[in-house]
């Protein structure tokens, strides 16, 4: 009877010990997870101070070694600098045209239709 015992007090031991192991493995794979994650967002933050790119284009380097993120934010630094010389490109984009006789002679003709001359 005592072998049964043992037999059962083993197999409990045996069991908790595993699933210790399981959770353990688990939580090393998450540490690990974390630190490249952190080792690649301080390779990110160093190439882009490297490069004198603003913070916000870390979410357009996607590569996963140094010498893609290096190239990406190369590529990145040679587009800013030629929007710093170039200025913009349609500088004029966006602005109001003036056009005056087109839209005055029809304001003209509406208030003599209706009688409005007054207004003009």
């Amino acid at each position: 009877m005592q072998t049964d015992t043992t037999d059962t007090s083993d197999h409990e031991d045996a069991t908790t010990a595993a699933r210790e192991t399981e959770r353990l493995e688990r939580q090393v794979a998450e540490m690990e997870e974390t630190l490249a994650a952190e080792k690649r967002n301080a390779l990110i933050s160093r190439i882009i101070s490297d490069h004198n790119l603003e913070p916000e284009d870390a979410i357009l380097l996607t590569g996963q070694d140094e010498a893609t993120l290096t190239a990406q934010a190369e590529r990145l630094a040679a587009r800013s600098s030629d929007v710093r010389t170039l200025g913009n490109v349609a500088p004029r984009e966006g602005a109001t045209k003036v056009t005056g006789t087109e839209d005055r002679d029809i304001r003209e003709f509406a208030a003599l239709l209706f009688g409005r001359a007054d207004e003009l």
